[in-house]
């Protein structure tokens, strides 16, 4: 089900503890992780068919990890 898609690397915080805070993605690092351009990306935004984004400003898109690794199982 992996279809070759890169995973990004686990959040650690403070050595070798995990811990449980959310990892929050750019634009730019979806893209890469998906391995789609930017404006692909955001085309997909816009047309609401990408993963769920959370606006942090009315410019700033960000990804929750989880948001697109359940996107990326519906969409495989």
């Amino acid at each position: 089900m992996d279809r070759g898609r890169r995973q990004p690397p686990p959040l650690v915080v403070g050595g070798d503890q995990m811990e449980t805070v959310e990892e929050i993605l750019t634009s730019s690092e979806v893209a890469k992780w998906i391995r789609v351009s930017e404006s692909t990306l955001c085309r997909w935004r816009q047309r609401g068919m990408g993963p769920r984004v959370t606006w942090m400003t009315p410019t700033c898109p960000r990804y929750r990890r989880l948001d697109v690794e359940q996107w990326l199982a519906r969409a495989s």
